[in-house]
């Protein structure tokens, strides 16, 4: 059923199914939430126009003059018919208008929020020097929690609890069980221990670049960011683990 497309349900509605949906109340039990005085021409009028949306999204057809929040609303309503807390959960987590009402820039390869109006935070910064005990501390506090090895002349290190944690078992393993956390330092883990797939990111970039970033086109799923770091002309303005950002 799910390889079904979202044509063939809708078309389920049309006038010729009427016999069938009004047997055994099976639209009301279809859609618990509809106001008894709904029928199925009144569903089917809904469907249709949500699912003349979706082809001209899937098309490629420009949308720019349709009445998005009329449309909007309309899906929620429709999602709201079967179940209240779903329509309540796809709302809480939409972001229609964050990118509608956000223009392209010239900066931007992809549509969305400009980076710098999200809620990205400036990682702990770390030295080769800085010991492994210092820096686990300060990924533990840290949202997302990652370091970040800068040095000058050489492009931004993601450290992550990860790397931290395997360090620590392989040193453990060699040394009988037993690590001095404060004698050993970033320089050792970034030696001993492969760290994540990073891409950098310039502060002027998009929402929708940072979650491009983590899908380039040809690169095996392996092989993919696991972290990206925005960056400024002089300074990192936060880590990114995952291709959705929260907007606010």
């Amino acid at each position: 059923m799910a390889a079904l497309t979202f044509d063939f349900w809708s078309n389920l509605f049309r006038f010729e199914y009427d016999a069938v949906w009004s047997q055994n109340n099976l639209l009301h039990r279809t859609f618990p939430n509809l106001p008894a005085a709904e029928t199925r021409g009144t569903v089917q009028a809904r469907i249709a126009r949500i699912n003349e949306l979706r082809n001209r999204i899937a098309h490629h057809e420009p949308i720019h003059r349709s009445r998005h929040k009329d449309l909007y609303n309309l899906i929620l309503e429709c999602i709201g018919f079967v179940d209240t807390q779903t329509r309540d959960w796809v709302k809480l987590h939409s972001t229609v208008f964050y990118v509608a009402g956000t223009p392209p820039t010239r900066s931007a390869e992809l549509p969305g929020l400009p980076l710098s109006s999200t809620n990205l935070r400036p990682p702990p910064i770390v030295s080769a020097d800085t010991s492994v005990l210092d820096a686990l501390g300060l990924a533990v506090a840290a949202r997302p929690p990652v370091v970040v090895l800068e040095e000058e002349g050489a492009p931004p290190v993601a450290i992550t609890l990860d790397m931290l944690s395997a360090f620590i078992s392989v040193q453990a393993t060699h040394g009988g069980g037993l690590v001095d956390l404060s004698e050993t330092n970033i320089a050792d883990v970034v030696a001993n221990v492969a760290g994540p797939v990073t891409r950098t990111i310039d502060l002027g970039a998009s929402t929708g670049d940072v979650q491009a970033a983590f899908f380039p086109p040809g690169v095996v799923h392996n092989l993919r960011p696991q972290v990206v770091i925005v960056t400024t002309s002089n300074s990192i303005a936060g880590v990114v683990t995952h291709p959705v950002l929260k907007y606010r």
